[in-house]
């Protein structure tokens, strides 16, 4: 008895399952490259272009952000858009650190994706590592320059004054 029971609970699950299908029209995301890499020099910016692909079976609107401490380093360009599946965007990632930063950094650039027909709020993301790394020599010719010019010009004043 319990048997027959189960057949018919199994049976009515399968039925059910074929008369109602459940897609979930699945969101996806591909990129290329696999990761980014900066190299900057204070107060100069660098560009790199990031491909994100709609892997998935539908339609998905994709959001594209950093690591918030670094918001402000990257400007990325757009930032939110749809694809339907197969479809690829052209990324623009800028990164401006700021004048006085200077080494090497470890940051993540995130892609969400969600099926706008979805109402659950599910998605699906990558997260791409980036390196950027800030050359400091510049600042060091610079500061070499002003040191030389002042000595130059130190050099100049307390000449013309031996002079006279």
């Amino acid at each position: 008895m319990q048997g027959r029971w189960l057949l018919t609970a199994f049976c009515l699950v399968i039925a059910v399952m074929l008369l109602f299908p459940i897609s979930l029209l699945a969101a996806g995301v591909g990129i290329a490259p696999r990761e980014l890499e900066f190299n900057a020099y204070l107060g100069s910016s660098a560009n790199e272009t990031l491909y994100v692909i709609n892997t998935g079976d539908s339609e998905a609107e994709y959001e594209i952000y950093v690591d918030e401490e670094y918001k402000d380093w990257f400007d990325i360009a757009p930032s939110e858009f749809t694809l339907v599946p197969t479809e690829v965007k052209e990324v623009e990632v800028i990164a401006s650190p700021p004048l006085l930063s200077h080494g090497n950094y470890a940051i993540r650039i995130y892609i969400i994706a969600a099926n706008p027909s979805l109402q659950l709020g599910v998605g699906t993301g990558v997260k791409v590592p980036v390196q950027l790394h800030i050359a400091s020599w510049p600042l060091y010719v610079a500061i070499g320059m002003v040191v030389l010019l002042a000595a130059l010009a130190a050099f100049l004043v307390w000449r013309r004054s031996r002079v006279h």
